[in-house]
């Protein structure tokens, strides 16, 4: 399950890194100061479409803001971030049905 306080707290601390202010972030992904902010307290759970955004502009792997820098060292988590990070939109958006459709039946 993923921990989306401390997916917050990685975002804050790559923002800060970037030396961004959470105005320009939200500014970068086209959502509110405030819910930025929400999402760095872990009070709101961002999507995935926004996630890939705010890993893109703090140049960072899903996969870092997702589970830390400590799962970046397995290899398929590794390939499924870069194969996320390089596709639209409209790609990953269809990958993550699949995903569920994969996981829907494997419960049938």
């Amino acid at each position: 399950m993923l921990d989306f306080k401390k997916i917050g707290e990685r975002v804050q601390k790559k923002r800060i890194k970037h030396k961004m202010t959470q105005e320009q972030l939200a500014e970068a992904v086209n959502l509110s100061s405030g819910y930025i902010s929400e999402i760095e307290t872990g009070r709101k759970q961002a999507g995935l479409i926004v996630l890939i955004k705010i890993s893109e502009i703090l140049s960072c792997s899903m996969d870092e803001l997702l589970f830390g820098e400590l799962r970046e060292k397995d290899p398929d988590l590794r390939e499924v971030s870069r194969i996320l990070s390089e596709s639209s939109d409209f790609d990953r958006i269809v990958i993550m049905k699949c995903k569920s459709q994969a996981l829907f039946s494997l419960v049938w």
